[in-house]
């Protein structure tokens, strides 16, 4: 490891055996601390164009290795400060070893059981299959090869990835006064779901301008094809098509329905979008989906809504599967009694992100939840941080009966924002923008997700549902699009959140 100032020298290398969190821990680090991140199966695919599965089945385990160690290699080529995550077996080579001599390398430890529990499902490396007995077996192994070059050492059992990196960052701190104290995690994200309800074409794209010029970490906009606040009869965009044109005119910030009609579109129709998505905004789609709701918009276009929500949670939970599946290089085929009817769908080119995240939409306990613990990469609901934290736990049950890290599943919350120097003059933007929006007030008076207020009002209610667990915020704004309230959200409401 070499000494002096963290972030003119340093390239920092997580490594650990598949289910420790490295993905998700390096995610978080990278936010931090603002250092690009060099993930495997990306620079993979930037070697050979082919991803971890691909390369297994066309080549073979040997072949991988080899792949993952030259992976390694242009991984730690980059311009420092850098953070490279490396394959669990990368670690096995002497070549790979001899690498790992000047970066500063942490070792994300996990008990076997641990491992075996998060890594259930990695069909594209067969040999987890063996469960928790092979990563007893390999562990004994591997755990002695890590202690060897790690710098830090970080246990991850039954700790969160934000607990984690914050350790991480701590110890990294320790080795290299010269971190910089701006790069200290704060573990919230905040995006800006625009009303898609607007005025005009321009309006609605400056706004998504000012988001990404603002910092905010993504933007959303509704799936509807009526106006969901108001008359239904109202100037609507539609979403998709509103997704990729911000695609061309933003830079950094990730982009998604909150959240894609199930209803509305075939699943693999769907999947091919959120690629083609991916790719023209360089790797920032995030595909949403939820059950629909909106019976108004269905009867006038005519789409089928189904006998009832539980049929329409089924469909969803159907759909998920598939879309996921697709989304990973693998292939969909329905069962004879289902909704949908793929047949060996495929679909190339593959996304440009190593895994496309879903994010799904809703709160229902039997069935939506249960979805989101199988297939979700995100999860928003919306309600009061008792109900939030009373769903949370719901979530989890479902994610250990399903063999699903907890911890792998993003919770957001969204709310309608509206921000002023005093209540009473937030309130007034309330009334104003409704009435823009044709929304009486008496229909939305009551509406618990209307957070409105001064800056440390709205920083004390962030405060708590951070909590009670709660990392990412999406507050909703409507039009005309208030930038005093996007300004003070990213200005003033998230260093106060950051400081506690």
């Amino acid at each position: 490891m070499t000494d002096g100032n963290l972030e003119d020298v340093c390239r920092i290398v997580i490594v650990g055996m598949m289910g420790s969190g490295k993905t998700t821990i390096g995610k978080l680090l990278a936010k931090a601390t603002g250092w690009p991140r060099y993930d495997n199966d990306l620079l993979l695919d930037q070697l050979y164009g082919m991803t971890p599965r691909q390369i297994l089945e066309a080549r073979g385990e040997r072949a991988l290795r080899e792949a993952e160690d030259a992976a390694l290699a242009h991984g730690l080529q980059a311009a420092p400060p850098a953070i490279v995550d490396a394959a669990a077996g990368a670690i096995t080579s002497e070549a790979s070893r001899d690498l790992l001599s000047t970066p500063i390398v942490v070792w994300l430890r996990a008990s076997p059981e641990t491992l075996a529990r998060r890594a259930a499902g990695a069909a594209h490396r067969p040999w987890l299959q063996g469960g928790e007995e092979w990563f007893r077996t390999t562990a004994l192994d591997r755990h002695e090869l890590y202690a060897s070059v790690a710098d830090v050492q970080v246990d991850t059992d039954d700790r969160s990835p934000a607990e984690v990196a914050g350790e991480i960052l701590d110890r990294l701190r320790e080795i290299c006064p010269g971190l910089q104290e701006e790069g200290r995690m704060s573990g919230v994200t905040i995006g800006v779901l625009l009303w898609n309800m607007a005025p005009d074409w321009p309006t609605f794209e400056r706004a998504a301008r000012r988001v990404d010029e603002l910092g905010y970490d993504h933007i959303w906009t509704w799936d509807h094809l009526h106006a969901i606040f108001g008359e239904p009869q109202q100037p609507v965009f539609d979403g998709w098509m509103s997704l990729a044109a911000w695609a061309k005119v933003t830079s950094r910030v990730r982009l998604g329905l909150l959240v894609g009609a199930n209803t509305f579109r075939n699943p693999g129709l769907v999947a091919k979008m959120a690629t083609t998505l991916d790719h023209l905004s360089d790797g920032r789609a995030i595909l949403g989906l939820g059950g629909a709701w909106f019976r108004y918009e269905h009867t006038a276009h005519g789409i089928e809504f189904g006998q009832s929500p539980g049929e329409r949670l089924k469909w969803l939970d159907e759909s998920a599967a598939a879309i996921r599946a697709v989304l990973d290089g693998g292939s969909a085929t329905s069962e004879p009694d289902a909704h949908y009817s793929f047949s060996d769908l495929r679909q190339e080119p593959l996304p440009s992100q190593s895994r496309l995240p879903i994010m799904i939409g809703g709160s229902g306990e039997k069935k939506t939840l249960r979805t989101v613990a199988r297939y979700a990469d995100m999860w928003n609901m919306s309600g009061t941080p008792e109900v939030v934290h009373h769903k949370m736990a719901v979530l989890d049950a479902h994610c250990e009966d399903v063999g699903r890290d907890p911890a792998a599943i993003e919770r957001t919350v969204s709310c309608k924002l509206f921000i002023r120097d005093t209540e009473a003059a937030a309130q007034a933007l309330v009334e104003r923008t409704m009435a823009q929006n044709r929304t009486p007030m008496d229909k939305v008076k009551d509406d618990e997700t209307f957070w409105i207020g001064t800056p440390v009002q709205i920083a004390d209610r962030l405060l708590s549902y951070r909590e009670v667990g709660v990392s990412t915020f999406i507050p909703e704004i409507a039009a005309p699009y208030d930038d005093e309230t996007l300004e003070r959200m990213i200005g003033e409401v998230k260093p106060l959140v950051d400081r506690g």
